[in-house]
């Protein structure tokens, strides 16, 4: 028998061929995996093309955004500039105003100093002020000085020349009646002592210096006349009787 060295090794044509139909069996169905998997990347492939394509749509749009969106970056940089240009503006007037406001802050202090200096010199004048006059001789000038720091002034008057007397003016009308004064302290009142009928008399020419003396003809400069009643009277040899009187008038009463 002849030998075969093949693919299959040593052995016989039979085997070989066996061999040979399992290697081609093997390819075809590795031929077959393969296809299987070409034609899933295939599939994939057309996959991948259409989400390329949808992917190109989308950047197609993105791009048309973006360029919108840098259209708007324009007109908001644009926008941008001219607020900060007006911003500008706007520092530079405050900046006047803060200036102009410093300047009247300035003059309203410097103003109200003034007004409380002032303020201050009427107080001082209000309080101390004083005026004095003097008499200067007749026929002399009158004089005025004033001292700024003791707030007095000062008059010189001259004696004028006594003027005629004047008529008498009509009298003026009652005043109202003033209000009661306050109760004056207890005086010394009546001297105590005394009895029925005394009366209270001077003594000396001394305030309150009084005593208490019975009343008696003498008190009053009868001291000679008698103390004898008319129904007691027995008459006297002084008097003439010129008669008894019947009935008449005396000193209106009838008898």
């Amino acid at each position: 028998m002849a030998l075969y060295r093949g693919p299959g090794g040593s052995g016989d044509a039979t085997n070989d061929a066996n061999n040979q139909a399992v290697v081609a069996q093997t390819a075809a169905t590795n031929a077959a995996a393969s296809a299987s998997t070409a034609a899933g990347s295939a599939s994939a492939a057309g996959g991948s093309a259409a989400a390329a394509a949808s992917s190109a749509a989308n950047a197609a749009s993105n791009a048309t955004d973006a360029q919108s969106y840098a259209t708007n970056a324009n007109t908001y940089a644009s926008n941008a500039a001219s607020s900060a240009s007006a911003a500008s503006t706007s520092a530079s007037n405050a900046a006047s105003s803060a200036s102009a406001a410093s300047t009247s802050a300035t003059t309203a202090a410097a103003s109200a100093a003034a007004a409380l200096a002032s303020e201050t010199a009427s107080v001082n004048l209000a309080t101390n002020f004083a005026v004095t006059a003097t008499t200067l001789s007749a026929g002399s000038s009158a004089t005025a000085s004033y001292n700024s720091g003791t707030y007095t002034l000062t008059l010189g008057v001259p004696t004028g020349a006594t003027g005629a007397t004047g008529s008498t003016g009509a009298t003026g009308a009652t005043g109202a009646t003033g209000a009661t004064g306050a109760a004056g302290p207890t005086g010394p009142g009546v001297a105590s002592g005394g009895t029925t009928g005394q009366y209270l008399k001077k003594v000396s020419g001394t305030n309150y210096d009084t005593a208490w003396e019975t009343f008696t003809t003498a008190t009053v400069g009868l001291g000679n006349v008698e103390n004898t009643a008319l129904s007691t009277w027995a008459g006297s040899s002084n008097i003439t009787t010129v008669g008894t009187v019947v009935t008449g008038t005396i000193s209106g009463g009838t008898y």
